[in-house]
């Protein structure tokens, strides 16, 4: 931390110095994130980036004379390759061969250990954002998380009063993270862990405190827990209202609103419809900085459909697929057809209902839908064929169409066995 003193005379010192423009790009592109804007930001990054040729194709030019600012700017970058939709995939391997090298010249040069595992961590993350992943995938994905939490531990460990806070944060940030590792025994015990150091220090770091809180709520949401992920998120949304900061958190509302409408409390599907339409859906200030645009359409869909209204459910996801189709990811592939294909039942096109359904099993046979529990989404499969080709009536949407079954990682079965899917958000990119 430094003083406004400190920090102006920094900044005075920056603007004087050969490294101006750098500086001053980068300074932009943040607070074009900040402000998620993150279109703007990554073409202003990515622009400068390719019009200055620091980035020749796979690699990032470099000398002695190229300072750290093109490593943040290429991280930056890559925050908002997290943030975007419908982001090619090569220009996401793309990335991750440039973090690749930079790491290695990090290495040679300047040893910044934290700008070294800054990058180590997004390398790892975009590694997600892969549609195909196979077990050799997932191990590695597996092995280098773990490697890097030793490494914020050995860190910690070795750093004095002065530097061990910003370690502690670091670290505690990353284990929020820990959703991307597949089939973790112990995740519920890493993400506490994490959520619990920040929640201690959220006056200081209230962004990353809330990040937490999304996380760590929307586990628990998993877990058939509602009550703690609604407690979780309450606090979390009285923070927020302390900090009058309410447009720019609108996923935390939406998951308390599903905390509340799947878990035990007073509030109807109508009321709680009704809070989340006039809170968010309806203010463009608050929905329009929402990430993940098609997770959220797909959730809004559900509070649609438990009021009955199918035609404008039916509507939202359609659109949503067809304005996503020429370049997309199968999570939101699989959660929106399987959805759509539910709501085409719900209105009596069985046969519509049938073909999607099909679909999405040829995407889970494919093993080509991350993310989601591979033994539930199969089973999850065979029950609404089975619906679809009986006929079978539903009476209510929130209802679980099959008795609940728990995994050996503590994950519940009732909300891929409820007729429409919902899907939480992670803060994941950064």
């Amino acid at each position: 931390m430094c003083s406004n003193e400190e920090y102006e005379s920094f900044n005075r010192s920056l603007l004087d110095s050969s490294y101006r423009e750098l500086y001053i790009v980068l300074s932009k592109a943040y607070r074009f994130y900040n402000t998620n804007d993150y279109e703007k930001c990554y073409e202003l990054v990515n622009g400068f980036m390719f019009q200055n040729h620091f980035i020749e194709k796979d690699t990032v030019f470099f000398s002695v004379y190229i300072p750290e600012f093109i490593f943040e700017m290429l991280y930056v970058r890559g925050m908002c390759i997290g943030r975007l939709p419908n982001m090619d995939e090569e220009v996401i391997s793309n990335h991750q061969r440039l973090l690749e090298y930079s790491i290695e010249i990090i290495k040679c040069t300047t040893v910044n250990s934290e700008l070294i595992q800054r990058l180590k961590e997004q390398k790892l993350l975009l590694k997600t954002y892969l549609s195909t992943q196979s077990r050799k995938v997932q191990k590695e994905i597996y092995n280098e998380y773990f490697e890097i939490s030793n490494n914020y531990q050995l860190y910690i460990r070795e750093s004095d009063l002065r530097t061990r806070e910003k370690w502690q944060i670091r670290y505690a940030s990353f284990l929020m993270k820990a959703n991307i590792v597949a089939d973790l025994l112990d995740k519920l015990h890493i993400l506490e862990k994490g959520y619990q150091i920040l929640d201690s220090k959220k006056e200081s770091h209230p962004v990353k405190y809330l990040k937490a809180a999304c996380n760590l709520a929307g586990d628990y949401m998993w877990r058939d827990q509602f009550g703690i992920s609604t407690n979780i998120l309450q606090n979390a949304i009285q923070f927020i209202e302390k900090k009058k900061w309410f447009q720019y958190w609108g996923i935390i509302y939406q998951m308390h609103i599903f905390s509340r409408l799947y878990g035990k409390n007073s509030s109807s599907p109508r009321d709680l419809f009704q809070e989340y339409t006039e809170k968010i859906w309806n203010c463009p200030e608050v929905r329009l900085k929402m990430h993940e645009t098609a997770i959220c359409n797909s959730n809004y869909a559900i509070l649609l459909a438990t009021i009955g209204n199918y035609e404008d459910a039916n509507n939202l996801l359609e659109k949503t697929l067809a304005e996503k189709k020429a370049d997309w990811n199968y999570y939101n592939e699989y959660l929106l057809s399987t959805n759509l294909g539910m709501i085409k039942y719900l209105m009596g096109d069985v046969e519509k209902a049938l073909e999607l359904e099909k679909y999405c099993k040829d995407l889970i046979d494919q093993k080509l839908v991350p993310t989601f529990s591979p033994a539930f989404i199969k089973k999850r499969s065979k029950i609404i064929t089975n619906m679809y080709s009986h006929n079978k009536k539903i009476d209510n949407v929130l209802v679980p169409l099959s008795v609940q079954q728990t995994l050996s990682t503590g994950y519940c079965s009732d909300n891929y066995y409820r007729p429409l899917l919902f899907s939480d958000i992670n803060y994941w990119a950064d």
